[in-house]
């Protein structure tokens, strides 16, 4: 049975073996989940955290959130409210910029990736 720490060490690390290229954000979106649906058997897309809005994937309690643009701040509160619903143990910010999160947030582990295998 797999940690929510090792569902997000995988994911980061079968991400940082693809190059992907795409146009916009739902473009990567749908890049990145064709390649974790191979991975994750129960990854789910657009997964809705009512009343906080739908995140872009969840696995087990991991909250996942693609950003390639936006202001920080916004891009916070998104990562926050996300946080505070109950399904989620720990959230996953993967970006094409270098954005933080801090450590904990609402009570949740949160972790940033920066995608650099882009084209």
């Amino acid at each position: 049975m797999s940690t929510q720490l090792d569902i997000i060490n995988k994911f980061v690390s079968v991400l940082s073996n693809y190059s992907i290229n795409f146009n916009d954000e739902k473009d990567l979106q749908e890049s990145i989940f064709k390649i974790m649906k191979n991975y994750f058997s129960d990854i789910k897309k657009e997964y809705p955290l009512e009343p906080y809005g739908i995140v872009d994937f969840f696995i087990k309690g991991v909250a996942i959130e693609v950003k390639i643009k936006g202001q920080k701040a916004k891009i916070y509160r998104q990562c926050r409210d996300y946080c505070k619903h109950q399904e989620v143990s720990h959230l996953l910010l993967v970006s094409t910029n270098p954005l933080s999160l801090p450590e904990v947030v609402e009570g949740k582990r949160c972790y940033t990736y920066q995608i650099r295998n882009i084209f």
